[in-house]
């Protein structure tokens, strides 16, 4: 029994000195900006709001690159996922919403995250509880995605995209 105090001490003090050191890191600066976006796909209305968040830097490396473009970068989003939006509208919103009188639109937000030479490297989805066509947020959000290819910003980057169907 005495062996084991001192080894609970020591576990205890090791978790203190972890828990400091998160709690007294650094924070990291973030730069957000904001702009309306129209998602255009021949024949079909949309609407899109997106924001872009510049990803913080490694503090080691050359000094910061002042922060992307958003509203290209948005733009240049949209116009990479319009085919996309077409096998969304074709697969999931004809499909599920047929013979159905005003269905509810489907919204949702694509969080897309990128490298600096503008490839994509992650993506998340998020559908809202109200107000959404859980069905169709369901089949969108199971459907493969190409990853997407911005140009090169420099610096790693996150768009985030609120987007409608139809």
């Amino acid at each position: 029994m005495r062996g084991s105090l001192p080894i609970a001490a020591a576990i205890l003090a090791g978790f203190a000195l972890v828990a400091a050191a998160l709690y007294f890191r650094p924070a990291a600066p973030v730069v957000t900006t904001g702009a309306a976006v129209a998602a255009a796909v021949p024949g079909r209305p949309a609407t899109g709001s997106a924001s872009a968040v510049a990803a913080p830097a490694d503090p080691a490396a050359k000094p910061a690159a002042p922060p992307p473009d958003a509203s290209a970068l948005q733009a240049r989003a949209i116009a990479a996922l319009a085919p996309a939006r077409a096998q969304w509208l074709e697969t999931c919103w004809a499909k599920l919403t047929a013979g159905q009188t005003d269905p509810p639109r489907s919204r949702f937000r694509l969080s897309l995250q990128f490298d600096a030479e503008g490839h994509e490297v992650g993506r998340g989805f998020i559908s809202p509880r109200e107000g959404t066509n859980p069905a169709v947020d369901a089949c969108i959000n199971a459907l493969p995605v190409e990853p997407l290819r911005l140009a090169a910003t420099g610096a790693p980057f996150r768009l985030e995209l609120d987007l409608q169907v139809p």
